[in-house]
């Protein structure tokens, strides 16, 4: 049965499954790595007094058309097993100071992989978050895009991502995003995971959207950029996001060795989640995960999970060379790292990554205004 925004319950984190913890002398298991990436809820208090809007009201009225046909760039030169690629719109591809990072898919948020809307009308849509500005000017916001819907012509619409009564923009870098029922979680890169409901979509009364915070799940030991990526239990970096669907996990990567140590991967940590209701996102409760894998690669931008295979994008490589092209690989768990199993060539600019459940797809998009801005599938099959 496809579920609405409306049905879906409360998400809520408990032990992940033994079948995935792997603990060994690899560092992702060194320390006290279980209390870095512990949780903490903290609800936010007030909301804009905006009228709510259904989501399928937005997407109806969007005014930004997908192109699956005209040339945006040449992002994709060299990737292989793509399906299909679609192109923002001309005023969302040429300026430069809205980026697009995370992606996930409606597969990633109900079993049924739609949503139906307060009309009755199926949707199969996938979310892009985007950001702008650096530090405390930074500003996020994230577009709801109908990219493959029957007898539809392909659009989307942007909703700002803010916080408090009079609203202001939520400052940071939406670097990966998961869909989970009627939930939408990004991280904040030295902060945790902050939430926001679908079913909370506000119109702002001089025009366009806006998605107002609910809460954030904050990570303990977080105090700037110091220590991330470095030593043998660095602080935590929230980077990407993804669900797992198959067990119902949602996986955390760090993206390392850019300004870092350079011997350092980074760590794919799991927590467990469920759609029913197992408790409310209430004031200090907490989350521990239990599961921590070192990625095989530096500089992955997005890892997605049908439950067996681990998928990765990687946008560059610096070293060595600076120039080497990115790659897509597909990895296993052994022990406490995860180990390539298979690569290709990937995209210029590949971000996030969101696996398509039943036709075997992985969504992403592409980040450089130079090389082409652009939403893409490639199938997952092609390792």
């Amino acid at each position: 049965m496809v579920r609405r925004w409306k049905s879906a319950g409360f998400l809520a984190f408990c032990a992940l499954l033994s079948s995935t913890v792997a603990v060994g002398q690899a560092e992702a298991q060194a320390g006290n790595w279980q209390n870095t990436f512990t949780l903490t809820y903290e609800p936010t208090a007030e909301k804009p007094a905006f009228e709510k809007i259904d989501v399928g009201e937005v997407l109806t009225d969007a005014k930004f058309r997908l192109d699956s046909r005209r040339s945006c760039g040449d992002a994709l030169r060299g990737t292989r097993n793509v399906n299909a690629k679609y192109c923002f719109d001309r005023s969302d591809a040429s300026v430069n100071n809205w980026i697009p990072q995370g992606v996930s898919h409606v597969s990633d948020a109900y079993d049924a992989e739609a949503w139906t809307d307060a009309e009755g009308r199926v949707w199969k849509p996938l979310l892009v978050s985007w950001y702008q500005g650096q530090g405390k000017k930074t500003q996020s916001r994230i577009t709801v895009a109908a990219p493959r819907e029957a007898g539809r012509e392909p659009v989307y619409a942007h909703l700002d991502l803010v916080r408090g009564a009079e609203p202001s923009n939520v400052p940071i870098h939406a670097g990966g995003i998961a869909w989970y029922g009627q939930y939408v979680y990004v991280v904040d890169t030295y902060v945790g995971i902050r939430v926001f409901d679908l079913a909370d979509v506000r119109s702002r009364p001089t025009g366009g959207y806006v998605l107002p915070e609910t809460g954030i799940w904050r990570a303990k030991n977080t105090q700037g950029t110091t220590g991330a990526c470095r030593g043998r239990n660095p602080r935590p970096r929230f980077s990407s996001l993804s669900v797992e669907r198959t067990s119902h996990r949602m996986l955390v990567g760090e993206f390392c060795g850019d300004r870092d140590n350079h011997n350092r991967n980074g760590r794919l940590v799991s927590y467990q989640a469920t759609g029913t209701l197992l408790g409310p996102l209430a004031n200090g409760a907490q989350v521990r995960p239990t599961g921590a894998l070192n990625l095989p690669v530096k500089h992955v931008q997005g890892v997605a999970s049908d439950g067996r295979w681990y998928y990765l994008n990687q946008s560059y490589r610096r070293r060595p060379p600076r120039s080497a092209p990115p790659r897509m690989y597909r990895a296993e768990p052994s022990g406490a790292n995860l180990v390539e199993r298979g690569r290709t060539s990937g995209a210029i600019g590949g971000e996030d990554l969101s696996l398509e459940r039943g036709r075997g797809l992985l969504w992403s998009v592409t980040e450089f205004q130079s090389r082409g801005r652009m939403i893409y599938n490639v199938w997952r099959a092609g390792f």
